[in-house]
C-alpha cells in the first residue's frame, strides 16, 4: 500500500513542478491545496530530502527535486505503459494455446468451433494436434485436452463433461441374412464384430457404455 502512495505522490510532485504552484497543480489534479502539500511532504519524508522550498509567495524546486522531477517521468512513463499494455490485453486476448482433440471429433466438428473462435480471437495463435492416443497434459505443455472417454485416471488436473455421444452397432444387410440379426445388444458377443479400441489398448468388451466428450 505504502507504494502505491508513494507513486500517488510522485504524479503529485511532477503536476506541483510542472504548474509552478500548489493551487494550479490541485485545480489541475481536482483536489484540494492542502492534500496536494500533505502528498509533497510525505514523498519528501519517505526520501528524506528536501524537495521544494516554498514561501508563501514563492516555490523553488531544489536540486534533489529536479532529479526526482526526471526519475519520476520515467517511472511514471512505465506505470502509464503497462496500465495500458494490461488493459489492451484485456480488452482483446493474445497469447498461444497448445489444444489436443480426438482425431474423427477434430475432422468432423472441430472446425466449424476453431473458426468462429479465430473470428473472435485473432491475436490468439493456436497449436492444434490431432490425435486418440494418451498425452500428459503437464509434459507436453498442453493448455487444453478434450478426449472421447468413460473413465479418467486420477489427475489434479480441471476436468469438465461437454457432451455425451452414443455409440451404434451397425451391419450389412447381407451378414444379417447369413448370421442372423441378434435380438438384445449381449448377443453381440456371438457376432463377428469390428471394435474401436486405442492403441495399445485391448478391446475390453463388445458392449460399451456411452462415450463423453471431456476436457
Amino acid at each position: 500500500m505504502a507504494g502505491i502512495n508513494q507513486l500517488e505522490s510522485l504524479r503529485v510532485f511532477s503536476a506541483v513542478v510542472e504548474c509552478g504552484s500548489f493551487t494550479t497543480a490541485a485545480n489541475r489534479l481536482g483536489v484540494s491545496a492542502a492534500w496536494v502539500s500533505k502528498s509533497v511532504e510525505r514523498l519528501e519524508s519517505r526520501l528524506g530530502t528536501t524537495l521544494l522550498r516554498r514561501s508563501t509567495r514563492h516555490m523553488q524546486v531544489t536540486s534533489s527535486g529536479e532529479r526526482c522531477y526526471m526519475r519520476a517521468l520515467e517511472v511514471l512513463s512505465k506505470w502509464d505503459a503497462l496500465e495500458d499494455d494490461l488493459c489492451e490485453s484485456n480488452d482483446s486476448p493474445r497469447g498461444k494455446l497448445r489444444i489436443g482433440v480426438p482425431m474423427s471429433w477434430g475432422l468432423s466438428k472441430f472446425g466449424s468451433i476453431l473458426n468462429m473462435f479465430m473470428d473472435r480471437y485473432p491475436e490468439i495463435l493456436l497449436d492444434i494436434q490431432m490425435g486418440d492416443h494418451y498425452v500428459n497434459v503437464l509434459e507436453e505443455k498442453f493448455d487444453l485436452v478434450l478426449r472421447l472417454t468413460n473413465e479418467l485416471a486420477d489427475s489434479a488436473l480441471l476436468c469438465r463433461k461437454i457432451t455425451s455421444y452414443h455409440r451404434v452397432a451397425c451391419a450389412a444387410p447381407e451378414y444379417l441374412k447369413k448370421y442372423g440379426e441378434p435380438g438384445h445388444p449381449r448377443e453381440l458377443s456371438d457376432h463377428h464384430c469390428l471394435v474401436y479400441t486405442l492403441p495399445g489398448k485391448p478391446c475390453s468388451g463388445l458392449i460399451l457404455p456411452d462415450t463423453s466428450l471431456r476436457w
